[in-house]
């Protein structure tokens, strides 16, 4: 079966059965049978597949709680290299390594900011919320 980018637009009807887009009528004119991945067909007819939620709501929770621990893992990672570069400054080591060991710092400190926001966006307790500050 082929598979063609028929999505339907965000914040148009999901059917409550199996979560997916519900057909518009232009769709149901437009798109060519076999066609049409990702959208409910069958919401009037109850033929579409229904959702396992909890198992949903399990993957969701694990997602969660991996996203949380890489947060920890990478905050580590960016006092570890932001040491190296401060112990490198301090003993006259090299610019270089102490500039490469900021750059991984930084890094790290961009990548805990995008999956933050992300946490955030799904309803996760702000940074502020979760550290006191």
């Amino acid at each position: 079966m082929t598979t063609k980018d028929t999505n339907a637009p965000p914040g148009d009807v999901r059917c409550p059965r199996c979560d997916q887009p519900v057909a518009t009528a232009e769709q149901w004119r437009t798109v060519p049978e076999g066609e049409g991945d990702g959208i409910c067909w069958g919401q009037t007819t109850g033929s579409c597949s229904p959702v396992d939620w909890r198992a949903r709501a399990l993957r969701a929770e694990t997602h969660r709680s991996n996203a949380v621990a890489l947060v920890e893992r990478l905050r580590d990672r960016a006092r570890a290299h932001a040491k190296i570069r401060d112990d490198l400054i301090s003993r006259g080591g090299s610019l270089h390594e102490a500039a490469a060991a900021h750059d991984c710092a930084v890094e790290c400190i961009a990548v805990i900011g995008y999956v933050e926001t992300l946490l955030e966006a799904n309803g996760e307790p702000s940074k502020k919320d979760r550290h006191g500050s």
